[in-house]
């Protein structure tokens, strides 16, 4: 009796390691995922992080992704401190509201350019969490190749200027681009 349940253990932990592996690889989970791009910011020499518009996007973040909107995320992957700027760290500010509110962890190991791995991050979680949505927030310039990394096709450029948009992918799509809709800061415009 013993021996058969050790065997069984092995084929269920094998099992198990094989499904993870391949989700890993496999960008086709089926939890959604939200792409924002960081909030306002200054474009002076090198930048000087969030600006008060900027501040009050992140302040509003909660009332879009955070506890008991339909849009609740449990994870979020945000774009790193990039290493010349260093003090600035544009994506991590704007969610910072948004994961004290979720009691969740910003996840920044993933590099400025480094698409796949996001969505590798992205499956992982996937994997070991179940259905919970994902929101990934990066420099919109990189934000198309995220999506395609996620397995979308024909994807356009990220409009120039606009801060308040979340491209919802769901089964390796966009399904949607809407707008956050903040009070006083979004003049909700078809995209």
């Amino acid at each position: 009796m013993r021996s058969s349940f050790t065997a069984l253990t092995w084929i269920v932990l094998l099992a198990t390691a094989g499904y993870q592996r391949v989700a890993a690889d496999d960008p086709s989970f089926r939890n959604t995922v939200y792409l924002i791009r960081n909030g306002e910011t200054n474009t002076k020499e090198f930048g000087s992080g969030l600006t008060q518009t900027g501040i009050l996007r992140s302040q509003c973040l909660p009332s879009v992704f955070g506890p008991n909107t339909a849009q609740t995320v449990g994870y979020i992957l945000a774009e790193p401190p990039l290493k010349r700027k260093s003090n600035v760290s544009d994506a991590v500010d704007t969610v910072i509201p948004l994961a004290e509110s979720l009691r969740i962890p910003i996840d920044i190991s993933c590099g400025h350019d480094d698409k796949d791995c996001v969505a590798e991050a992205l499956s992982t979680f996937a994997v070991k969490n179940s259905t919970a949505s994902m929101l990934v927030v990066w420099d919109s310039d990189l934000l198309p190749d995220i999506a395609e990394a996620l397995g979308a096709s024909d994807v356009n450029d990220w409009p120039k200027g606009r801060h308040d948009l979340i491209w919802t992918i769901q089964k390796n799509k966009i399904r949607s681009r809407a707008s956050e809709a903040c009070p006083g800061l979004d003049n909700v415009v078809p995209v």
